[in-house]
């Protein structure tokens, strides 16, 4: 069974690669919703899908595209952006994408695929792989009022090295 594990890492722009001897980041993420309970944590070797999100550029250019084709007076309405428009708009730098990659695969994560639209690196590992990845465990958790099951860290804390995290420039 596949498991979906969302981490929001927004913010993996990055101006400059910090050295690998520097302290790690804590990261807070979002608490589970209050329907769903811990139950245990999952085995090391349970597989998880992690999904690593990157920064978009260009968000005001997109917006004004959006209005642009939505608004009947004005001359690109209806002018609609393909797919692979938007990704050439909004795509993260190749350089981003490279440097979380190269990361992945320096920690020994070989499975990773990037989304057609290049704002989204996905890895499977294995829990203990998650664990060395981000500083944190993994639980499942049940959903109290139905039969689901889900995994994901078994905190809101998690760790990220300084070369893969946000630099504004």
């Amino acid at each position: 069974m596949r498991l979906v594990i969302w981490f929001a890492l927004v913010g993996l722009v990055t101006a400059h690669i910090a050295s690998h001897d520097a302290p790690v980041e804590t990261m807070v993420g979002d608490a589970p919703p209050s329907a769903w309970k811990l139950h245990n944590r999952t085995h090391p070797a349970t597989p998880l899908r992690l999904t690593f999100a990157l920064r978009q550029q260009n968000l005001d250019a997109l917006e004004s595209k959006f209005w642009a084709v939505s608004d009947p007076t004005h001359p690109d309405y209806g002018k609609h952006l393909s797919l692979e428009q938007v990704r050439d708009l909004v795509a993260p730098p190749a350089s981003v994408i490279d440097l979380i990659t190269t990361w992945l695969h320096g920690s020994g994560v070989l499975n990773t695929d990037i989304v057609a639209t290049q704002d989204f690196i996905t890895a499977v590992v294995p829990a203990n792989v998650g664990t060395q990845l981000l500083g944190c465990e993994f639980c499942w958790f049940h959903h109290s009022d139905q039969a689901h099951r889900t995994v994901r860290a078994c905190s809101t804390h998690y760790t990220l090295p300084p070369h893969v995290l946000c630099v504004d420039t």
